[in-house]
């Protein structure tokens, strides 16, 4: 077996809108690079933070796990 490994950072702005995202550990397939970069482009429809939860962007950090049999 196989293990793929992609870690992708993202920065969600107060107002719920990503203000930018990038790979830390990227994958030497680029049609898995390309898979979640259009998902985050197409998803920037997040809810704005509440007033009194955060006062600066958000930082996460999504680990993606792909796994393939040989």
């Amino acid at each position: 077996m196989v293990d793929l490994e992609a870690t992708i950072v993202v920065i969600i702005e107060r107002d719920g809108k990503i203000q930018k995202f990038w790979f830390k550990k990227s994958l030497a397939m680029p049609s898995m690079t390309r898979a979640p970069c259009r998902l985050l482009k197409r998803q920037n429809l997040y809810l704005p933070f509440p007033k009194y939860w955060v006062k600066t962007p958000l930082r996460l950090e999504f680990v993606i796990f792909q796994t393939e049999k040989c």
